[in-house]
């Protein structure tokens, strides 16, 4: 098995993660979103099995092994479940990640533990949920195919999305079942509070990361010689790092700012995007008008190449036709001279055209896109972007962005269905 050096390209992970949030963000029970994870994975990496294991102290529902694997060979032999100290192990692996071609891991764990484990090449990660882990999952291909860093890279990557996707499906579960609180200036400052660690990474290092770390992906399609790559292998070495850094800070648990109405059953939940519920008696929905392609056009106001690059990749699953602008005095200008259906506004834009008096500006002169405008927020936002959240109800999502949360917002302003989206990616 195994792929060419395209399999593994930004384009078709970024699809692969997209598409498997977007199943997470309407699955009904825990299975659906693993399996919703599973599939894309074993596709990217082009792998004979992937599985699932439930750990025994998992908060998830108890479950078999699933097990997902090419239905034109043969079915492989995998034990019903993996010993605590297999998982131990994994768990204290550098990155949580392990490959069969660590002896140690070979003789001490997939020996004993026989059939394909045994037998086959495999690689396995941990799917972590604070002290504990969910599960662990595997993937399994022939006996001679070597798992290298960037396979592993891909592995641990969707283990972390997956970890994330059962922890805010827990906790819209949870929030079904209590009744539904009215917001309070007080609250804001409550979450700001809880959450002032975590502001400051993401402030100073995520949008440096992103960019560091596509610049990286740049440079290794050039021509260079080894001395070159053997500097740029270093530097991604350091950069995920802290890239596992960052990210084990965001999967901490966050506080959120609630609507001040009720929850209807299929609204997005205010703990996964902070994208506020809608009234229990809504009004009609209007959906933003479409283009002669029939596309919507959606603004991307962002100071961060990078940023906006990932959050076009995301758009460009929901079909959106996308401009960008880098500053408030360039979003304006599109503003007054473009079709415009839907914008994504960040908070920490420079100049004088900032946040608070673009965000003023729309309200005044195009009303008609206030409920189709999505603020992407710092974990610590300043007082005048906390008063618009809070007077003016504005749709938002907390940075660093989650591919989950951008999009079940978006599609939330741009009026898809999570059924016709789902069909979209499972074929």
């Amino acid at each position: 098995m195994g792929g060419g050096a395209n399999l593994y390209s930004i384009e078709a992970i970024s699809d692969a993660l997209i598409g498997a949030g977007s199943i997470a963000a309407s699955s009904q029970d825990e299975q659906q979103i693993i399996r919703g994870y599973l599939q894309p994975l074993q596709n990217v990496l082009q792998a004979e099995c992937v599985v699932f294991y439930a750990s025994e102290a998992s908060p998830l529902t108890p479950m078999q092994p699933m097990k997902l694997q090419n239905e034109s060979a043969a079915p492989l032999e995998i034990p019903q479940s993996i010993k605590p100290a297999m998982e131990a192990f994994i768990r204290n692996a550098p990155h949580q990640t392990i490959t069969s071609q660590d002896s140690a891991f070979m003789l001490g764990h997939l020996r004993s533990a026989g059939g394909a484990c045994a037998s086959w090449s495999s690689m396995w990660s941990s799917v972590p949920t604070g002290d504990a882990d969910f599960g662990t999952v595997g993937v399994l291909d022939c006996p001679l195919r070597e798992f290298g860093r960037v396979e592993q890279q891909v592995l641990r990557t969707f283990s972390l999305q997956l970890s994330y996707a059962l922890k805010s499906f827990a906790t819209r579960k949870q929030t079904k079942q209590q009744p539904a609180k009215k917001s309070s200036l007080r609250e804001v400052d409550r979450y700001i509070e809880s959450t002032k660690l975590i502001g400051n990474v993401s402030r100073d290092l995520i949008n440096p990361l992103t960019a560091i770390m596509g610049y990286i992906d740049l440079l290794k399609a050039e021509s260079l010689d080894d001395r070159c790559k053997q500097y740029i292998q270093k530097l991604q070495s350091q950069t995920e790092k802290m890239q596992d850094i960052v990210m084990a800070l965001n999967s901490a648990p966050h506080a959120r700012i609630r609507s001040s109405e009720a929850e209807p059953e299929e609204a997005i939940p205010s703990q996964i995007s902070l994208v506020p519920a809608l009234p229990s008696a809504p009004a009609p929905a209007i959906k933003p008008a479409r283009s002669s392609t029939g596309r919507s056009r959606v603004l991307i106001v962002q100071k961060s190449e990078a940023v906006a690059e990932f959050e076009k990749t995301v758009l460009s699953a929901l079909n959106a036709e996308v401009i960008t602008a880098a500053s408030g005095v360039e979003a304006l200008t599109l503003l007054q001279s473009a079709d415009v259906h839907a914008v994504i506004l960040d908070d920490e834009l420079e100049g004088e055209w900032r946040g608070k008096k673009l965000l003023d500006w729309i309200q005044e002169n195009r009303p008609d896109l206030s409920k189709r405008l999505l603020l992407t927020v710092s974990q610590r936002p300043k007082d005048e972007i906390k008063e618009m959240i809070e007077k003016l109800g504005v749709a938002h999502v907390t940075k660093p962005l989650q591919i989950m949360d951008l999009f079940t917002g978006m599609r939330q302003m741009l009026g898809f269905s999570p059924e016709a989206l789902d069909k979209k990616f499972l074929n």
